[in-house]
């Protein structure tokens, strides 16, 4: 991470590497070691005496950034003069790096820099030679009598490895330097036809690095994947990379618009610029040609010539030992030997990202690049840059519709385009009358594809647009199901596998399919609407089972894995929700609403799940008085922890009603149980404790063990605010016993930090830091983000008590940080009477009072008059600190404040 701030704007850039590093390493790994930190150490000199920052370091790798390209190269020079006068260990000798330069406009973010200059400069670099300063034409038409004492030597126009135009290239000759030096490593320096790329290839790092090293094993591998998932991109790229490996150079062969199968052999020939031979067949002309060379063939789009491809392919291969094939296909060739690369999606970023972040993932990082070339003075920030992530989310990560889709975006905005891209692939037609047609519009890509199949196998695929994501194979086998297939369903799944219409991975040791939505959206256009219905009955008969078996083994000892399946299978179990509350008998559906209302709890997505319980309730079909009563209660469950307390208390009332009605004595409690949480957040804690006593007694006569934990945590908690700590461990301890009796990790782990907070309260420092971190490493196992959030919050107190303020801070911000992905406010409340305590530790009092102001004015809108005593004294020490009038104005102006730009704010310094 470089020290000073980032050059923007037109930036220089200098990239070096170590020639021969490898070997090096190889021989003399220790004095290599050594030998690496003095290269760091003078490069960083030189660069920092010309005034440039080195951002970053990759292995031996140094990249540095400068203001003036003057500035760059007169670092570069220093840079070889003091390598060549330093004294290198006998073990490595003489350490001699090429440097690449080149001038152009970057994004610069946490520290680094992303956009198409940086691929060029380290493209410049790579076809270089120890010793040597390469310079781009860019940077040389700004070095013009900027530096007297140097030369320019023009080594022509070259085309480099990344396929995109031709870069002028000169080298620098000064005094001092070697200036004698091999011809340039570019694609000029050996024979083929790899076509050039008005834009650079991104991301794909690791595909692409399989894919190279895939090459350097194999003689035959095909890239497979759907239509307009980067195959050929990827499989140009690599033969670019790797072309110094093939003496007789890479031939790129595009067969996807051959009219004829039998044409193949002739379009390969002209490919090769092999002429037929009287008397021969033109593929022996071409085996004769290859026989004995060291070449590399790509054959670009042959899944609807696989016969005729196939058979040329396992001839050449018999034929011409030193020649390799890379195919790209959506499905593979089906040789011996054949080695398959199958090409997914592009990495996607998660939600709340900033642009800052962007440049990790391929999607965003493609999608703004490619922006910018049709507009480069585009800008993408707040907003913009969500609907960046949203558009590449709704593309599901394929690249032709992301490039696309950042076409049009100089015209309308990235909001604007978020709006309007709904599935709609006919909203990317590309108007590029360059374009082939099969690549005017991802549609047009997706049919090319879907012409492919037998007729069967179009009725499967049109199948699968019923699940929402990701499926398993007894998924599939129990709703898709018909009777007028010929084949087995199970076959025609693998069939749409190898074509590369559905996508596979395993997730602990099992296989799960996929449709991209792409894809399914087209597949869904061919679904006809009785076949919807079929599949709807059978999808929701499947997952509403499913819901049904792991909340049966979640309270046995299946807990996590009920929130792992849960989470696996959230989109489709809230579209069997969906197409179940919509029937005449909703008993079904109220039963899966209640088996999914225990994952949405512990993963605190609470307005998602009140939208569901509100949706479900007002479902005009028939429902069972003992289920309607249990969503009520849950719907208050939620309520409660959304601090709407008045409609929580009308939801419990009306539970109890049921309940009381149907002589149901465990159900009664639990509502009571409701009605004494709303008591204890709303601050009567003396009718909490009378409630709550009432309902553990009615649990326990009951049986009903979740209940009687979640009662004696209750009754613990309020003794501990009353300052009994002997009686609240007690009730605490009581709890953990029962809940080894059954098997609730989630209690279990509350039960350890509400341990934790007593022995933080006496002083047992140790004990509370062993019993926080076994509860936070229990949580998050759960993924119950809400109780990480407040076992940090604890931690941060903890931390205060042991004098690591740093440590606290950090537990703050991460414990906000969940807050705000969340949009928890109850959760933010705590947060931000952490760091109102933390603050004044570091000499900002008056940014604590604010604080602590804020929290007060959201206790008071949310109603959550309940206050932890972990930072009872701290926080009445800082209260004290300002009059009472004064105090009640910063909390009436904090009403108008926005908790989540203040939450933003305080996580600046780790989250730009």
């Amino acid at each position: 991470m470089p020290t000073a701030s980032l050059p923007t704007g037109r930036v220089t850039f200098v990239f070096s590497d170590i020639e021969g590093s490898t070997r090096r390493w190889d021989r003399a790994p220790d004095a290599m070691r050594g030998a690496l930190g003095e290269h760091d150490r003078l490069f960083r000199d030189c660069v920092e005496a010309h005034e440039g920052v080195v951002f970053k370091t990759i292995g031996d790798a140094i990249c540095s950034a400068f203001s003036r390209p003057a500035d760059a190269v007169a670092a570069a020079i220093d840079v070889q003069r003091a390598l060549t006068k330093h004294e290198w260990p006998a073990e490595t000798g003489q350490l001699r790096v090429r440097i690449g330069v080149h001038t152009g406009d970057a994004i610069s973010a946490n520290g680094d820099y992303f956009g198409p200059t940086l691929n060029r400069v380290a493209r410049i670099m790579s076809v270089g030679h120890g010793g040597q300063i390469l310079v781009s034409g860019t940077t040389a038409d700004r070095l013009r009598d900027a530096l007297p004492d140097i030369r320019l030597r023009d080594l022509g126009v070259h085309r480099l490895k990344d396929l995109t135009t031709p870069e002028e290239i000169y080298q620098i000759v000064a005094r001092g330097l070697p200036d004698d030096f091999p011809p340039l490593s570019t694609l000029d320096a050996l024979p083929n036809n790899l076509p050039t790329h008005i834009s650079n290839f991104i991301g794909r790092e690791e595909e692409l690095s399989q894919l190279r090293e895939m090459l350097g094993k194999d003689r035959l591998i095909t890239v497979t994947g759907p239509g307009g998932i980067g195959k050929t991109r990827l499989a140009l790229q690599t033969a670019a990379d790797a072309i110094g490996d093939f003496r007789d150079g890479a031939w790129f062969v595009n067969l996807a618009e051959i009219a004829r199968p039998d044409h193949v052999p002739q379009k390969i020939a002209t490919a090769l610029h092999v002429r037929s031979m009287p008397g021969e067949t033109i593929e022996a002309s071409i085996f004769d040609d290859l026989s004995g060379k060291a070449a590399l063939v790509i054959l670009d789009n042959v899944e609807l010539l696989l016969d005729q491809t196939s058979t040329f392919v396992r001839g050449l291969l018999a034929a011409c030992l030193r020649v390799s094939v890379l195919v790209t296909s959506r499905e593979p060739l089906h040789l011996s030997g054949e080695q398959v690369l199958r090409l997914g999606p592009m990495a996607l970023a998660p939600p709340g990202l900033s642009l800052a972040d962007f440049g990790a993932f391929d999607a965003t990082r493609l999608f703004i690049e490619r922006a910018k070339l049709v507009a480069p003075n585009v800008q993408f920030a707040g907003a913009d840059a969500e609907a960046v992530r949203s558009i590449c989310a709704k593309l599901d990560g394929i690249p032709l519709a992301i490039e696309m889709a950042a076409a049009r975006v100089g015209a309308i905005g990235a909001r604007v385009l978020d709006q309007r891209l709904h599935s709609d692939l006919r909203f990317l037609a590309s108007k590029d009358p360059g374009e082939t047609a099969r690549h005017r519009t991802l549609e047009a890509a997706i049919d090319w594809s879907y012409r492919i199949l037998r007729d069967e196998e179009r009725r499967c695929f049109a199948d699968l647009s019923i699940f929402d994501g990701s499926f398993s194979l007894d998924a599939f086998e129990a709703v898709v199901r018909d009777e007028t297939f010929e084949s087995k369903p199970v076959a025609l799944l693998e069939t749409l596998v190898d074509k590369s219409f559905v996508s596979t991975r395993v997730e602990r040791g099992i296989v799960r399919y996929r449709v991209l939505d792409p894809l399914r959206d087209f597949a869904r256009e061919k679904l006809p609407v009785a076949d919807l219905q079929r599949l709807r009955e059978h999808h929701f008969q499947f997952f509403s089972e499913a819901a049904a078996n792991w909340e049966r083994e979640r309270n046995g000892d299946g807990e996590l894995a009920y929130y792992e399946n849960v989470e696996r299978e959230m989109n489709d179990l809230q579209n069997a929700l969906a197409s179940g509350l919509v029937k005449d008998h909703l008993t079904p559906a109220f039963e899966l609403l209640l088996n999914l209302a225990p994952f949405w709890q512990l993963r605190g997505h609470t307005r998602e799940a009140r939208s569901w319980f509100e949706r479900s309730l007002h479902a005009t079909g028939l429902v069972e008085d003992r289920l309607k009563a249990a969503a009520l209660r849950k719907a208050s469950t939620f309520a409660t922890i959304d601090g709407d307390y008045p409609a929580a208390r009308d939801l419990s009332e009306r539970s109890r009603t049921i309940f009381e009605r149907l002589g149901d004595a465990g159900g009664t409690a639990e509502a009571v149980h409701n009605l004494a949480v709303i008591e204890y957040h709303s601050g009567n804690q003396e009718r909490a404790y009378e409630l709550y006593t009432k309902a553990l007694d009615a649990f326990i006569a009951a049986g009903h063990k979740e209940g009687t934990t979640a009662a004696l945590y209750n009754l613990g908690q309020i003794s501990a605010d009353r300052n009994d700590l002997s009686g609240a461990k007690v009730f605490f301890e009581r709890g953990m016993e029962a809940c080894a009796d059954c098997g609730q990790n989630d209690r279990m782990a509350s039960f350890l930090s509400a341990l934790g907070n007593i022995a933080l309260e006496q002083g047992a420092l140790s004990d509370a830091a062993d019993l926080y971190g076994r509860a936070l490493q229990m949580k998050r196992d759960l993924g119950s983000s809400v109780d990480v959030a407040f076992i940090l919050n604890s931690m941060s107190a903890l931390a205060l008590r042991l004098g690591e303020n740093e440590k606290a801070l950090a537990y703050a911000r991460d414990s906000l940080q969940i807050a705000l992905t969340l949009n928890s406010r109850v959760s933010a409340i705590e947060c931000f009477e952490s760091f109102a305590v933390i603050l004044p530790k570091s000499g900002k009092a008056s940014e604590a009072v604010e604080l602590f102001a804020l929290a007060e004015s959201l206790r008071k809108q949310s109603k959550h008059l309940h206050r932890d005593a972990r930072f009872a004294r701290e926080l009445a020490a800082l209260r004290s600190a300002v009059t009472e009038d004064d105090f009640a104005i910063r909390v009436l102006a904090a009403r108008s404040k926005d908790w989540r730009e203040i939450a933003k704010s305080l996580l600046a310094p780790i989250v730009t």
